[in-house]
């Protein structure tokens, strides 16, 4: 089990609502037990001018109760079980009322077709989402760095029955699906000058990303069914010209694209430079093949 940090414990709690000082002061009495101000300021390290604004705060959410020791006000804690209900509380009846009633709502005009998205996180998420969609098939082509992030929505899409079939470059298969490891992926990352992350769920839902050695990580998803389908075809070529590869041999391949100089170019880009293959690493076992 990974060991407890008290940072970690008022970051989650900073999410959930609490700030920063509240969650300090809870942690504090917790771990300290039934404390006045002054004592509760110096084990917390919340500012002595702040710790009984936020107390009372607390106190009025029935996080924080007030006791008596001879002429001293002390503070102690709700246990942690009482302050998990208190919070699921919080969360889970505004979060059913919109789940609820957002989708009823009208759309006033239409969504856009295409998104543009910055950074990686955004990028991320927007693909898991397409994963979590499907519901009949689902072709991707991801690098390893990103592969471990898609592994429990690919496990679910599998086990709802998508068909998943997907490109790897580098690193080990997921274990459900059917995948090719590329085999020149050093190659593509000089010529596009980094990594791509592209995804089609249904045929109708698509990002197609790319992510610079340098500078900030972009993409677009889409639902126009030109540029859907424009992404899915790109995927299967990729897939099937990777098997042709495997089944061809890729010595032998290797030897073909270099006594072509158009089809060297081709591959190579601007770059000039051919990768020796690589090797297609190990794959974990599959639970069910795709087509």
């Amino acid at each position: 089990m990974t060991p407890v940090t008290t940072e970690q414990i008022v970051d989650s709690l900073h999410q959930l609502g609490f700030s920063v000082y509240e969650a300090r002061l809870y942690l504090g009495l917790l771990t300290g037990g039934p404390q006045n101000g002054n004592e509760l300021s110096r084990t917390s390290g919340v500012p002595s001018s702040k710790v009984y604004a936020m107390l009372e705060r607390l106190a009025a959410e029935g996080l924080v109760a007030r006791s008596q020791r001879k002429n001293t006000v002390e503070y102690v804690c709700v246990p942690p079980h009482d302050l998990l209900h208190k919070l699921r509380e919080r969360y889970s009846k505004p979060l059913a009322y919109l789940e609820e009633t957002l989708p009823t709502l009208e759309v006033a005009t239409p969504d856009p077709d295409i998104l543009q998205l910055q950074g990686i996180e955004a990028i991320i998420d927007n693909a898991r989402a397409i994963v979590r969609a499907a519901r009949h098939e689902l072709y991707l082509s991801i690098w390893e760095e990103f592969a471990e992030l898609f592994v429990s929505d690919l496990e679910d899409a599998d086990a709802r029955g998508v068909r998943i079939a997907g490109m790897l470059y580098g690193g080990d298969t997921p274990s459900v699906g059917w995948w090719q490891l590329h085999s020149y992926r050093e190659t593509v990352a000089s010529r596009i000058g980094g990594r791509m992350l592209t995804l089609v769920g249904d045929g109708g839902d698509a990002l197609i990303a790319h992510v610079p050695d340098r500078g900030e990580a972009s993409a677009v998803r889409t639902t126009s069914p030109v540029l859907t389908l424009v992404a899915e075809e790109y995927l299967i070529h990729d897939l099937t010209l990777q098997k042709a590869k495997t089944m061809t041999g890729y010595a032998e391949w290797d030897k073909q694209l270099r006594s072509d100089e158009e089809l060297k170019k081709l591959t190579l880009g601007r770059t000039g430079r051919l990768s020796p293959i690589e090797p297609t690493g190990k794959k974990r076992p599959r639970a069910r093949a795709g087509a």
